[in-house]
């Protein structure tokens, strides 16, 4: 909303953060969709976890299994593919592949790929990357990564970045950094994705963080920002948004702008 905020910007020749008053005049515009018409089928149940629409087919993926909708006429989707890959952990997906993570066991997970290049006989590749540990449910990637998180030791974690485009059945690493936060990482966000400036977005239950990815094997920090008890958390452009609870107790819903140079400024909450 339009108002004055200030932001504190720390710099490269001193320790401390620098406050700097900015005046926002932007108005929020309500652009909610009229007049909405329903027009799903009677009777089409399934329980899924993520989707994806691409071109005619839509792919589910849940711990109930795999699905693979025919969409030419949305009123009338047509099961042409169910799996029974039980898929508990998230899922991403670029192109042809879908990659989600997979909890073996209390102490082995992995990272799981499915080549769905024929949408109505889709391949099941297990395990192309193993770890002798649990790593984060969470998991996102751009036409050449894949980024995955494990708290390794609390509230220090290990984010890893895994080159998949090159052989998509043996992802290789490529690079990752050390963070430490207190609380559960809620999901990882990509701003700029196929851009010069890709940022990678780690969402916590109580603060944000924001690392330059573009080159896997150099990735920095650029920003930081706390919050309160957030569930959920997203990035569109240039813009984050997530639900929290601006003091502790009220639930709210915050809107963050992300620019490369200051990092974060809040929009509204």
């Amino acid at each position: 909303m339009p108002d004055l905020y200030y932001v504190r910007v720390y710099t490269s020749d001193d320790t401390f953060p620098a406050p700097y008053l900015l005046e926002f005049t932007e108005n929020f515009v309500d652009v909610t969709p009229k007049n909405i018409v329903n027009i799903t089928p009677d009777g089409w149940y399934v329980d899924p976890q993520n989707g994806y629409w691409d071109d005619n087919y839509l792919y589910l993926t849940g711990i109930g299994g795999f699905w693979v909708y025919e969409m030419s006429n949305p009123a009338v989707p047509i099961l042409v593919r169910q799996e029974k890959w039980y898929i508990y952990g998230d899922s991403c997906k670029y192109g042809d592949y879908i990659y989600y993570t997979y909890k073996i066991s209390d102490d082995e997970s992995s990272v799981c790929m499915i080549d769905v290049s024929d949408p109505e006989s889709p391949v099941l590749h297990e395990n192309v990357v193993y770890f002798p540990f649990n790593i984060n449910h969470s998991i996102t990637m751009n036409s050449e990564h894949f980024y995955i998180f494990h708290h390794a030791s609390y509230p220090s974690g290990n984010l890893y970045i895994y080159e998949w485009a090159s052989d998509p059945e043996n992802p290789v690493i490529a690079g990752g950094f050390t963070l430490s936060a207190s609380g559960g990482l809620i999901d990882l966000e990509l701003r700029d994705p196929e851009g010069g400036q890709t940022t990678l977005m780690l969402g916590f239950n109580n603060q944000i963080f924001a690392y330059n990815v573009e080159n896997p094997a150099s990735p920095y920090s650029t920003a930081s920002f706390p919050y309160f008890n957030a569930r959920s958390f997203k990035v569109n452009g240039d813009y984050l948004y997530f639900i929290g609870y601006k003091d502790g107790t009220t639930p709210a819903i915050f809107v963050l702008a992300y620019l490369q140079s200051i990092g974060f400024g809040l929009k509204s909450m």
